[in-house]
């Protein structure tokens, strides 16, 4: 992926949101993002969300959240999240799967706006920069979609490098 320089990080606008779908004979794909300014972000937390077993760590991470993306469209609850503590230089990218699960990401706020500008927001994207087993049954939908996502979008947009997604895919699945 592209290093993105700091000011490319900042939204000119409140907002920018897109929601779509694919129908290809059997293979559907869709995603979504809905991105708000950095700075409106730092005015939300997830304190509300629902967590099912709801541990301390979660309700700690939850007040420290601060959500930048979310799905409201068909994304069940899903949101990308900076957590933000005291004493510590560089915000975290957390994902929060809309099932009171949360993953912490393998990337800061400039590469996730540059994947989503790749990804087009495709549902399940954020699991390739999570630490997850692929060949988990839970996270079966999110691989079926990225496969499709990977043989999609590059005819679609043959000037993008889909290969570090690839690869990550390819790693989650060993």
């Amino acid at each position: 992926m592209p290093t993105s320089s700091n000011a490319r990080c900042f939204l000119r606008f409140d907002g920018f949101a897109g929601h779509w779908s694919i129908q290809r004979g059997d293979l559907y794909l869709t995603g979504e993002f809905s991105l708000v300014h950095l700075g409106a972000a730092m005015f939300q937390t997830a304190e509300d969300l629902e967590t099912e077993y709801g541990s301390e760590f979660e309700e700690r991470l939850c007040e420290e959240l601060r959500p930048f993306d979310e799905h409201p469209k068909g994304g069940g609850g899903t949101l990308a999240g900076l957590r933000i503590q005291p004493g510590v230089g560089s915000p975290e990218v957390w994902y929060y799967n809309g099932t009171s699960e949360f993953y912490k990401l393998d990337l800061d706020f400039c590469e996730y706006l540059d994947a989503v500008l790749v990804t087009k927001g495709t549902y399940g994207w954020q699991y390739l920069f999570a630490d997850v087993d692929g060949q988990n049954d839970d996270f079966q939908f999110a691989v079926e979609n990225l496969q499709n996502m990977l043989q999609v979008l590059p005819e679609i947009f043959p000037g993008r490098d889909y290969e570090p997604f690839r690869n990550r895919l390819a790693a989650r699945l060993r």
